[in-house]
């Protein structure tokens, strides 16, 4: 049966390109025809170098997915445009200096970095001595123009079935195999990751898009009104017939159909989308912070994310929560209280007001952290307070010491002074001196607790 619909997906021949693309100039005319949009953001413009792990290492059950080998890219797609301008002006690096590239830093082998101007697909055939810097903050977020260049080739990678299928049902079911195939052989080999961090983030971020990549190909391809088999022949470019049919298996169950209605629902609930499009909160962030030069909180940033560019909220709603996100934070102790009383209880993965990669449990060891920084202002004055006390009681010791001393001195003087055979251990409590010594000053002093002597008769 012929296919009435498909998927429509741009790949990149070797054999025409090799020879359509003969010169600078030719390639530089096919890309002024191409959206912008398109070359930046759309996942379906090229085809990654990287293959699916051999059926040998590959679960059994993914053995279907192995799709057809990846078309190569042509040879004289070239680097982007790096030469610099003959009065080249200082960039500020949280803004984006053009939409057709990415203005970023490229290390080399040798340790030195210099900068180049980047597109997704400059990224395929990037010689294998550089790699690409990505900015990190204290969140583990990616942040600059690089964290645009870093997104979009993650996007690249998730989407193509070659790398991870289409045909598991989550992203947590698609075999570890795969993906650290993907860290260690393409993303670690183009960009430089540091630590177990950067890898939890980019398996996330590739999950999501993989989640929404399945999504929209169930909405842009697979038609309610026909039958499995008229679906099936509608399968994308680029993915294997089988691939497709077991997406399809999973599309037409009880369970899928089930979930599907759940998840409508759940969408509806989201009557506040945000205004920054495919940027992140946190290259917001930074952009913000570098031109204001001090610290953008949470609540500063639910305001920013939905805010049109004339300087009003996306609708009355967020601006009814900004308000009440305003006071709150002035009433609460922490902008957790604060976010918790006006939207809920956080979901789990994510929190609002601070972008991709951020989840509850960091919010809840900085707020906890903030909370014993800011409780040692107040608390200063009793310490304070608490000191003068101890320095008065080491003074009052040290006086006493001085009073034991001259006590000391004066019972030797004392002792010295009297008849040896009449010495008497002062410190004892079972003995004193006698009332009759007191008295009779010749008689010398007496023991108190003697046997009393005999009766004369």
């Amino acid at each position: 049966m012929a296919r009435t619909k498909r998927f429509t997906k741009r790949t990149i021949s070797t054999n025409s390109n090799a020879n359509e693309l003969t010169s600078n100039e030719q390639e530089h005319n096919i890309n002024s025809q191409l959206p912008t949009q398109e070359l930046n953001s759309q996942p379906h413009d090229i085809v990654v170098h990287q293959q699916v792990p051999s059926a040998q290492s590959a679960p059994a059950h993914a053995a279907s997915s192995t799709a057809q080998p990846t078309p190569a890219v042509a040879q004289s797609e070239s680097v982007g445009d790096q030469s610099q301008d003959s009065n080249p002006r200082l960039r500020n690096p949280s803004q984006r200096t053009c939409n057709k590239y990415w203005v970023v830093d490229v290390l080399a082998d040798n340790g030195e970095a210099d900068e180049e101007r980047l597109r997704v697909r400059d990224l395929l055939v990037l010689p294998p001595h550089k790699r690409v810097v990505v900015e990190w903050n204290e969140d583990n977020q990616p942040v600059g123009e690089a964290a645009g260049l870093f997104g979009g080739f993650l996007g690249h990678i998730a989407c193509n079935p070659n790398i991870f299928p289409i045909s598991y049902v989550r992203w947590p079911d698609v075999p570890k195999l795969y993906k650290d195939d993907a860290w260690h052989n393409t993303i670690k080999k183009i960009f430089v990751m540091d630590n177990d961090d950067h890898y939890h983030y980019c398996m996330g971020n590739m999950g999501k898009k993989w989640k929404d990549n399945r999504w929209r190909l169930a909405n842009e391809i697979y038609e309610k009104d026909k039958s499995f088999q008229e679906n099936l022949d509608l399968y994308p470019d680029g993915m294997t017939r089988e691939q497709w049919a077991s997406f399809l298996t999973y599309k037409t169950s009880e369970k899928a159909k089930k979930y599907s209605i759940i998840n409508t629902a759940n969408r509806a609930k989201q009557t506040i989308p945000h205004t920054l499009g495919s940027k992140l909160i946190a290259r917001r962030k930074r952009e913000l912070e570098i031109q204001e030069g001090r610290k953008f909180s949470r609540g500063e940033m639910y305001a920013v994310s939905h805010l049109r560019k004339d300087g009003n909220f996306i609708n009355e709603e967020a601006r009814l929560k900004n308000d009440n996100l305003t006071i709150e934070i002035e009433q609460a102790n922490f902008e957790e209280e604060a976010f918790v009383h006006v939207f809920g209880k956080e979901h789990p993965g994510r929190v609002r007001g601070m972008g991709f990669g951020v989840v509850p449990s960091q919010i809840r060891r900085t707020s906890t952290s903030s909370a014993s920084s800011s409780s040692s202002g107040p608390t200063q004055a009793e310490y304070d307070a608490l000191k003068g006390e101890l320095d008065t009681i080491k003074g009052k010791m040290v006086e006493f010491d001085t009073l034991k001393s001259q006590m000391a001195l004066f019972m030797q003087n004392f002792v010295g002074q009297s008849p040896t055979n009449q010495v008497a251990d002062l410190g004892s409590p079972g003995i004193r001196k006698s009332s009759h010594a007191s008295h009779d000053p010749s008689d010398g002093p007496t023991i108190s607790n003697q046997a009393p002597l005999p009766a004369k008769s």
